[in-house]
């Protein structure tokens, strides 16, 4: 998963007939926060700002995924941001 999502856009952006590139900076971006995504520690740091790390707690969430294998699609879990009850739920579900 790691690699894929990168030569995914690569291979997007030569189909449509834009340049081929990407931004070095933003590769490692997103292949540390994909490592983090999968780490099983609930504190690790995934949007590299604490206040967000805080507030949304991917790892968790993705956690869920994996261990559900339905529901919690996605990598930012929105729910968490609009209710509190909502990231309780899935932290109380993770432990």
């Amino acid at each position: 998963e790691k690699v894929c999502g990168n030569a995914i856009l690569l291979a997007g952006q030569r189909a449509v007939g834009l340049p081929v590139q990407i931004n070095p900076f933003a590769a490692a971006l997103f292949t540390c926060h994909d490592g983090a995504l999968h780490s099983v520690n609930p504190y690790s740091v995934i949007y590299f700002c604490p206040p967000l790390d805080c507030l949304l707690k991917g790892n968790v969430c993705h956690q869920l995924h994996h261990a559900l294998n339905k529901d919690y699609y996605t990598f930012i879990p929105f729910s968490h941001v609009w209710l509190r009850r909502k990231r309780d739920e899935d932290w109380d579900r993770y432990n």
